[in-house]
């Protein structure tokens, strides 16, 4: 069983990441082959969902994963620079 990691899903989803292409590639190549893929709740839940409850209460996400600048409307906060 194939089980993807949010990042890969974050990357194959966002087309200004510089991994996008091969990110959806690979995506796309394991939903369409014979092996089995799951998406644990974790994965799902974790891909952009702290970023949907940001943009939904205007909330800004505190954080050293730079990854939630590629939301253009999540405002984020790194507490450790």
């Amino acid at each position: 069983m194939i089980i993807p990691d949010i990042n890969l899903l974050v990357h194959a989803y966002d087309g200004s990441s510089q991994f996008h292409a091969k990110a959806k590639n690979w995506l796309s190549k394991i939903l369409d082959g014979q092996e089995v893929v799951g998406f644990p709740i974790v994965s799902l839940l974790g891909f952009a969902h702290i970023a949907a409850l940001a943009i939904e209460h205007q909330g800004i996400v505190h954080s050293n994963d730079d990854d939630f600048k590629r939301f253009e409307k999540v405002r984020c906060f790194n507490r450790l620079i």
